[in-house]
């Protein structure tokens, strides 16, 4: 009787697990931003041809993980109103204005390098996803 339980409760704690993890606009704009500041620490963190060449490599895993959300966001359908309004709220608004200006801000620091054309293709093919 109480494996049956433990059973039971190992299944309620997979689905809610399971479930918590459903995609919206909502989850997907937010991982969206998380990639973006991602991609701004890693500008920020060259210095050099090397930095420069080491942070081409995690730029290629944060294109493929775009090109994830992108796919995943073109499953969910037209846009409801709950994710409109998400997207339309001062939070959500004000974050998305921060993080694009840092990252705007880090992109013309770095174009401006010998090193920067590399890194501008690689940020193209980030915000250019599935092409």
């Amino acid at each position: 009787m109480k494996i049956s339980k433990i059973f039971i409760t190992l299944i309620f704690l997979l689905v809610i697990s399971c479930s918590s993890k459903t995609d919206t606009y909502q989850s997907l704009s937010e991982e969206m931003l998380d990639v973006f500041e991602e991609i701004t620490l890693i500008i920020d963190n060259v210095t050099d041809e090397i930095s420069a060449q080491e942070s081409l490599e995690k730029l290629d895993k944060l294109n493929d993980k775009m090109n994830d959300l992108t796919n995943r966001m073109s499953g969910l359908g037209d846009l409801d109103d709950a994710a409109k309004e998400f997207l339309e709220s001062s939070n959500y608004e004000e974050r998305f204005t921060t993080v694009l200006s840092k990252l705007f801000q880090s992109t013309v620091s770095i174009s401006e390098k010998s090193y920067g054309k590399d890194l501008m293709d690689a940020l193209t093919n980030i915000l250019n996803p599935n092409k």
